[in-house]
């Protein structure tokens, strides 16, 4: 469905935000590129194997829809509007964030295609104008719960102490997921990130000038006339950028690329076409070959997906000190009534903690967040698996 949805937004805008896309290659071959790299990317379909981020695939698919029906307006006109609303509502109640990202994109979506004459014919007097501001102040109404929550969200997280950090911290994580989009290997379910916690993180402060770098690259190509390059890099940003507002302690999961995912894959897919050395039968030979890549690390992925063993097995081979993985374990064997296992299991656990305590004490500028919340877990395990082997004296000790 996204990859449809895809297409037609393709079909929709790109005919007049570009002129420069080779003549053997179609605005029709684009966009079905762009829909199947969609269709077939690892990133697109991680959140697919994550039972609670459904919301997240709904929140892309309705703030995509929006830009899609956005298009659909200026293009076809207002009876197009019921849809458009229907998807940013959809949006809405998807999750906190829906709202945000569907008016976002519908915005952008609206300032890189909107042209003088669409919107002269969209709004041709006054009372047209008056009209689509009634219409706007409805929609806003309708979701005063949501502005009302992200206010609150955006004023709390301004107050609290870490914000700073968690912007270097959240810089450096937007460029791990523009890595894994472009070669999407060595992904994980929950990756172990360290916070940056002192201003003296390098790496922190390089990562946050390639962001501002990369928001005056949008600018020049839009003042360079190349608005279909600047529109992609902006939509691809955006959603990963968000994540900036406030303060999370789950600082990378892979889900959360999902709405961006649409707009690196169609801006993939200009890049493909053009390259000038590519004859047609050498970009299909290509674009075949990187389908069939992208499809075979999806299905990789779905077989570490599994079950909880081969998960948490892929999670610690990555990450030794994710101590999260042990605990998914200790929750699967005390479902599977196995103690024993949990018990056995101890020593190492206590190992990993105390390397990830050392590494709190001995890193300069990082540190892991959660190792309390770990240790405390995994002592109610721990009891738990006791008590079920007949120690309840040890257990409570």
């Amino acid at each position: 469905l996204g990859g449809l949805t895809l297409l037609r937004l393709h079909r929709e805008g790109l005919p007049t935000a570009t002129s420069s896309v080779p003549a053997k290659i179609s605005l029709e071959g684009i966009a079905f590129l762009g829909a199947l790299l969609f269709a077939v990317h690892p990133l697109a379909t991680e959140v697919t194997h994550y039972t609670r981020a459904r919301d997240h695939g709904l929140v892309g698919l309705f703030s995509f829809g929006a830009a899609v029906t956005t298009a659909l307006v200026l293009r076809r006109g207002w009876r197009w509007l019921p849809l458009w609303v229907m998807t940013v509502l959809g949006a809405t109640f998807s999750k906190e964030q829906g709202l945000p990202n569907a008016m976002i994109f519908a915005g952008v979506t609206a300032l890189f295609f909107g042209r003088k004459a669409d919107w002269r014919r969209l709004v041709p007097d006054r009372r047209w104008a008056i009209g689509v501001g009634l219409g706007l102040i409805v929609v806003l109404a309708l979701n005063f719960v949501q502005l009302h929550y992200w206010r609150g969200q955006v004023m709390r997280n301004l107050d609290d102490a870490r914000f700073n950090w968690h912007v270097l911290t959240q810089s450096r994580i937007f460029w791990a997921y523009v890595g894994r989009m472009f070669v999407p290997i060595h992904l994980c379910s929950d990756h172990l990130v360290a916070w940056t916690r002192s201003t003296g993180d390098v790496v922190a402060w390089f990562a946050l000038s390639g962001i501002v770098l990369s928001a005056v690259t949008a600018g020049v190509l839009w003042f360079k006339k190349r608005r279909l390059a600047s529109f992609l890099l902006i939509m691809t940003a955006l959603p990963l950028l968000m994540r900036f507002a406030y303060v999370v302690s789950e600082l990378m999961v892979e889900y959360r690329t999902y709405p961006s995912m649409p707009w690196f894959c169609l801006g993939m897919a200009c890049l493909l076409a053009r390259v000038p050395a590519m004859r047609p039968t050498s970009f299909r030979s290509a674009t075949t070959v990187l389908i069939l890549v992208l499809t075979a690390l999806c299905i990789h992925r779905g077989l570490v997906w599994r079950s909880t063993e081969t998960l948490t097995s892929n999670v610690l081979r990555q990450y030794p000190l994710q101590l999260r993985a042990y605990l998914e374990l200790g929750a699967a064997d005390m479902r599977a009534d196995r103690p024993e296992a949990i018990l056995k299991r101890r020593p190492l656990y206590n190992q990993r903690l105390t390397e990830a305590l050392a590494y709190n004490r001995e890193s300069r500028h990082r540190f892991y967040e959660h190792w309390m919340l770990w240790a405390v877990q995994g002592d109610c395990y721990t009891a738990d698996a006791l008590v079920e082997t007949g120690q309840p004296d040890v257990a409570i000790t």
